[in-house]
């Protein structure tokens, strides 16, 4: 049985912390790198749960359709939900 979660979360290192959007909670356009933990397969290429890099000049809205494949800097699937141990990123 396949078990479906959100959609994820993310780490913001941006020179405008605490603006309120829709990618994932913070603003569509942002200044600075997105670290996204994207856990639901939007373009069903089924390669998530997927670790995606962004960094954006503040002129490039977040494409939630591709997962932002074509806009990361670097990304890499990784299982980080329901394992028997605390994921960790460093």
């Amino acid at each position: 049985q396949k078990m479906l979660g959100g959609d994820g979360f993310a780490f913001w290192y941006t020179d405008t912390p605490e603006v309120l959007g829709t990618v994932y909670g913070a603003a569509d356009y942002w200044k600075g790198l997105g670290v996204f933990f994207d856990t639901y397969d939007n373009n069903a290429v089924g390669q998530n749960p997927l670790i995606t890099a962004i960094v954006n000049d503040g002129t490039m809205r977040y494409d939630a359709g591709s997962d932002g494949e074509d806009q990361a800097s670097g990304k890499c699937s990784y299982q980080l939900r329901n394992l028997q141990k605390p994921s960790r990123v460093k």
